[in-house]
């Protein structure tokens, strides 16, 4: 486990190379010009050149991406290009807020998700079966930000019953900040439950027919003690994968989301730091979510040791 370990620590630095290098990249090869932008429209070539070469665009782009490594290796993402302010606490605001809305909507989505496909899979063929996978499809059809637009109208504008938009003033974790959270935070898991809920009720019914449940239920033990300590903990490998998969997916899907609440977190800025062509911003944001997600796949693999004896890294 610990050579396992060392070696996925390894790989961790080696792949945020290659992001930050097709990053830097792609966005410095992309049409438009930040210093453009800076200097506002009716200015002259002189302005623009000279932003140029304060901010460092006029050198090469090895060059410049040799010296915004060398930043990142001394902790400094660099500074806004349009806000003038640190991207670091950019970031680490965004990052915060962002990491509360995935957390609630990871926690609701696991509690509806697993049940609901448990239920499926005991119960196939049934009209509680029938019912959970027709709320699977329709919650996996639906768009995200369609599913938004409607809660916003119903408990929002209609029933006046949660804020519209935005966090509040209040800590996320006090009964008003969340209730900021409800509609973003539903928004966001509502697919994560229906894909999970399919996948639970799918490899829930491929354990419930191995030998081992059959002798389980022959020596007499409940049923509850033969669904939830052996089915659902021998199926749980393919859904601590998929769990892992969505975290880092709604990380990264919380774009929509934000912008349609307009919640203060990483998918939002990351939208404002491409329209408004911020170099380091843009990086920054990128480099904050491939390190989440590289992160939560290293804790899920070191998860299937601990679900299944056998398995040795």
């Amino acid at each position: 486990m610990s050579a396992y370990l060392i070696r996925r620590l390894i790989q961790i630095p080696i792949v945020l190379v290659g992001i930050t290098l097709l990053t830097f990249l792609v966005v410095h090869l992309s049409p438009g010009d930040p210093a453009a932008i800076m200097a506002g429209p009716g200015s002259s070539p002189e302005d623009v050149a000279n932003i140029r070469h304060q901010l460092g665009l006029d050198k090469s782009l090895p060059q410049q991406y040799l010296d915004y490594m060398g930043r990142i290796l001394r902790g400094d993402f660099g500074r806004s290009l349009i806000r003038g302010v640190s991207v670091a606490e950019d970031l680490k605001y965004a990052f915060v807020n962002t990491f509360n809305l995935v957390v609630v909507a990871r926690i609701w989505s696991l509690i509806v998700a697993i049940p609901l496909g448990v239920i499926a899979a005991v119960r196939q063929n049934s009209i509680w079966d029938r019912l959970c996978m027709a709320g699977s499809l329709l919650g996996l059809s639906l768009p995200t930000f369609w599913v938004g637009l409607i809660l916003m109208s119903i408990f929002s504008l209609r029933l006046g019953w949660l804020p519209l938009s935005g966090m509040g003033e209040s800590s996320m974790w006090t009964l008003d900040g969340l209730k900021y959270a409800i509609l973003p935070a539903f928004t966001l898991g509502a697919p994560q439950v229906a894909s999970l809920a399919r996948l639970t009720r799918s490899t829930m019914l491929e354990v419930l027919r191995q030998d081992y449940i059959r002798t389980a239920r022959a020596k007499g033990l409940s049923e509850r003690i033969v669904i939830y300590k052996h089915a659902l903990k021998n199926a749980s490998l393919p859904i601590t994968t998929i769990i892992g998969m969505q975290t880092g997916y709604m990380l990264a899907g919380t774009v929509v989301i934000e912008s349609v609440f307009a919640w203060p977190g990483l998918g939002r800025l990351s939208v404002l730091s491409i329209l408004a062509r911020d170099f380091p911003l843009i990086q920054g944001t990128i480099l904050v979510i491939a390190l989440f997600f590289v992160l939560v796949n290293l804790a899920v693999d070191l998860t299937y040791s601990w679900l299944d004896p056998r398995i040795k890294y």
